[in-house]
């Protein structure tokens, strides 16, 4: 957890919504905050506009005010290298260096799944969601949606109806007493009370819809595998498919009867290779901790090095040896020896040439 005297000029540098490559290249290395936020450091990568823009912005913000609001309305941070933060949300591309919470943190520490779908939920669809998150499923998984109505909705209300965990993901910031859909004020009290809330946008940012794709990376990103209920044929659903498979999600698709425009884009994942569930046991043959001969994978977050970590995150799907170079830093001598050492632990198998948990 970054301590208050860092967090605040972090909080500040956020807050100017100037965050370009550039901006977000110094904010990772991890910069000196005060540094960047009182100096010139940063002006220096800003064209005029933008200069102005920080200097009449910079007048207005204060790292300190900033700090006491979030206290103030009991909203949590979640820094990237916190041990909070997911291993599978920092696996991606460009993960959020700042999580802001509600709720139950070391949820994000668990292993996930995305449930998500229309707006426009079908009677079918609504049943479909009841039927195949049963109590197995919810018991050994975090069930993860985008707060919205329909499929999302009621994927968090049917978990925690059945005592399962659930996260959040929002498309707007922590504004206070703002809740969108309004119609989910119940829910959200629910889910901050016995699962998880979670944005990575800062908290005075309001809903705009050109931030709820990325939301949709988030879900995409904590994710192991992404559930599909029901997608017309241009939605959000397929957004978030697209970038799961980017990140080497499993897209879970079911499907509905023919000429439903409802299920259009589904099927058309499924035509695609998405790989069609019609069944409980469908869904569980293709969960990864429903097909371990041991219990599951190891808790992430806990007792691992930083790099046994990685690699379990790595191998929700078995892999070469050759792949996994490809996808982390260690070198080829490095990952031999702590590969041979995860199997000593019985952390991993190797089956063949691919290695597996």
């Amino acid at each position: 957890m970054l301590p208050d005297n860092q967090l605040k000029f972090l909080l500040a540098l956020l807050k100017l919504y100037l965050v370009g490559p550039k901006i977000w290249k110094l904010l990772n290395e991890p910069a000196d905050w005060q540094a960047l936020w009182e100096g010139n450091a940063l002006r220096k990568y800003l064209n005029t506009a933008k200069k102005e823009i920080f200097d009449r912005r910079h007048e207005l913000a204060s790292p300190d005010e900033e700090l006491a609001r979030l206290k103030e309305e009991n909203i949590q941070t979640i820094y990237i290298d916190d041990e909070n933060y997911s291993p599978y949300l920092k696996e991606i591309a460009s993960p959020p260096l700042l999580l802001f919470a509600k709720g139950n943190v070391s949820l994000l520490r668990e292993i996930c799944f995305s449930v998500i779908g229309s707006r426009q939920a079908t009677l079918y669809s609504q049943e479909s969601v009841k039927h195949l998150l049963d109590k197995a499923i919810l018991e050994k998984y975090v069930i993860v949606s985008g707060f919205a109505t329909g499929i999302d909705s009621l994927a968090h209300r049917h978990t925690l109806n059945y005592n399962g965990k659930t996260i959040a993901v929002l498309g707007y910031g922590f504004n206070k007493d703002h809740c969108y859909p309004t119609s989910n004020r119940k829910l959200w009290k629910d889910i901050e009370e016995h699962g998880l809330i979670i944005s990575e946008f800062y908290p005075t940012r309001k809903t705009e819809p050109q931030d709820f794709a990325c939301r949709n990376r988030i879900i995409a990103g904590l994710s192991q595998a992404v559930l599909i209920i029901q997608a017309r044929e241009k939605s959000g659903s397929l957004i978030t498919a697209d970038l799961a498979l980017q990140f080497n999600r499993d897209i879970l698709v079911i499907p509905s009867r023919i000429n439903d425009d409802n299920f259009l884009g589904s099927h058309q994942l499924i035509q695609n290779g998405a790989k069609l569930i019609h069944s409980v046991q469908d869904l569980k043959s293709n969960l990864t901790l429903f097909n371990n001969s041991t219990t599951g994978l190891p808790q992430i977050g806990r007792q691992l090095s930083i790099s046994e970590q990685s690699i379990i995150n790595l191998l929700y799907q078995p892999k070469t040896l050759d792949e996994l170079l490809e996808k982390q830093k260690l070198s080829w001598p490095e990952l031999v020896e702590l590969l041979q050492e995860m199997e000593i632990k019985k952390l991993i198998k190797k089956t063949g040439a691919y290695y597996s948990i």
